[in-house]
């Protein structure tokens, strides 16, 4: 799922509780929410990037990017 597919299925789900002025539990809302977003972000977090994506979002060039994955050098510390 993407930001805009979360935030229009959300923002979809919010319509419909007003228009039906539903009374809901608000901590089961939440949670549901959270875990929705928790997914996302793992998501995310686990998507494989091209070189090219790599280098849009890091600001460095493919040519250090390819560079550096195949010396096996990394800047975290």
């Amino acid at each position: 799922m993407t930001r805009t597919e979360f935030l229009a299925r959300w923002a979809a789900r919010g319509a419909e509780l007003k228009q039906m002025s539903a009374m809901v539990d608000g901590h089961q809302i939440i949670a549901g929410f959270l875990s929705e977003l928790e997914n996302l972000f793992r998501e995310e977090d686990s998507e494989i990037l091209t070189l090219e994506q790599a280098a849009e979002h890091s600001g460095y060039s493919v040519d250090h990017l390819a560079r550096a994955v195949g010396s096996g050098s990394s800047n975290r510390q």
